[in-house]
């Protein structure tokens, strides 16, 4: 568990989450495991599912976006994070947020921009 821990902690490091179209075989390819143990690993230790896991890591990358660099539309910080459409994105940083990224971006950033 260690080592996975350690192969997770530098991937997720080099920010290798935020290429589109990523899968967990991908993943596991590129940590060098497989992903039948990387799965495994994700929902018995993190507790959570691959697709949650990858999700969690482009939302948090993408509040980086939203505060960080106020220029940029709510799609364009999706897009940097890794998503593909707008509608996922939305989604999914609703599902794990509770609101959406231009709602998020106006309480936790001050910016007024909706």
């Amino acid at each position: 568990n260690e080592k996975v821990a350690a192969l997770m902690e530098k991937w997720v490091n080099m920010e290798c989450f935020v290429r589109p179209e990523i899968n967990i075989k991908d993943v596991a390819t590129e940590m060098g495991t497989n992903s039948n143990y990387l799965s495994t690993y994700i929902n018995k230790v993190l507790d959570t599912s691959f697709a949650t896991w990858l999700n969690t890591l482009r939302v948090e990358k993408s509040k980086e976006y939203l505060c960080g660099n106020k220029r940029l539309s709510v799609e364009e910080c999706g897009l940097k994070s890794g998503y593909t459409n707008l509608y996922n994105y939305s989604r999914w940083f609703k599902n794990i947020t509770g609101m959406s990224p231009s709602e998020w971006r106006k309480t936790q950033c001050g910016t007024g921009i909706l």
